[in-house]
């Protein structure tokens, strides 16, 4: 269960003027299903952790800007859908918690619950209205070797006015020939496919895009791929081939990915420096009023 009044990071994040984004498991809650099971898409479509989501509510209320207004926050609920919407060995992998079955079509029910949680959190006048803007986060389907097979994440976009922010999580790993994916390998499908398509998403795209998440191992060390190179290819690209992209988040933890043994995506010092680097550019200065 989220308790977000009390949770110490984002009150630094308050203390220092910046947006926390909340990653919400999709089982991420406090109630339980007549089997003793976290609710799936269909239960919590249907009503059943609506008393979650009003506690929820009141606490994202209690965050408070200096003005006394309700302080922003940024909630991207169930992270890289698409990637536990493929069934079989993946259904329970990552940040599933048990939403998904196994080889069943649960476009409607992601859907369902998306608008559900959407009007228990926003559709309020205010002041009883948190300040939360709604990150509809995918993989992107890039092209290593364990990315590639995940289900086409459009069908599952709820529509406009449920989403703020739309995201894409993508990491520098490696394709099947084990040669590096670039960032431009990684992210240029997925933004080609959301910023062309954009019938699919009514009147424009007409939503700011940002990296949920992204990251390159401490063992790469080929051109392009190692932590530095990797983001100055992010300095270099972002402002001029991806600029919708307008924020980056990146992954400071470790994995168990390639390369053989285990990826270590937290930072080495040359990449923190970089990292922090890159946050001095114009391009990626905060532009949020709180």
């Amino acid at each position: 269960m989220l308790q977000l009044a009390s949770d110490p990071g984002i009150q630094d994040d308050i203390n220092n003027g910046r947006v926390p984004i909340i990653s919400w498991n999709c089982a991420d809650d406090a109630t339980l299903d007549k089997n003793g099971k976290p609710l799936d898409l269909y239960e919590i479509q249907h009503g059943l952790a609506n008393t979650d989501l009003q506690n929820i509510r009141l606490q994202l209320l209690q965050l408070k800007a200096q003005n006394g207004d309700s302080y922003p926050v940024i909630l991207r609920y169930f992270w890289e859908f698409n990637i536990n919407a493929a069934g079989g060995q993946n259904a329970n992998t990552n940040n599933n918690g048990g939403c998904f079955g196994t080889d069943e079509d649960y476009t409607d029910a992601f859907k369902g619950a998306w608008i559900q949680i959407w009007n228990e959190l926003s559709n309020f006048p205010s002041p009883n209205r948190p300040d939360v803007s709604f990150d509809w986060n995918p993989n992107v389907n890039d092209n290593s070797a364990d990315d590639a097979q995940w289900p086409d994440f459009k069908p599952y976009y709820p529509g406009p006015s449920y989403v703020d922010w739309i995201g894409a999580d993508g990491y520098n790993k490696e394709d099947s020939n084990g040669n590096p994916v670039q960032f431009t390998g990684i992210f240029n499908a997925f933004y080609s496919n959301i910023t062309q398509q954009v019938g699919y998403y009514g009147n424009g795209l007409q939503k700011p895009m940002m990296i949920g998440e992204t990251g390159t191992c401490q063992q790469y060390t080929t051109p392009h791929n190692d932590q530095v190179s990797f983001l100055q290819d992010v300095i270099a690209d972002m402002p001029t081939n991806y600029p919708d992209f307008v924020a980056i988040d990146y992954f400071d933890a470790k994995g168990r990915y390639n390369p053989p043994g285990g990826c270590y995506w937290t930072f080495n010092s040359s990449g923190l420096q970089e990292f922090a680097t890159m946050g001095q550019q114009p391009y990626f200065q905060p532009t949020v009023s709180l």
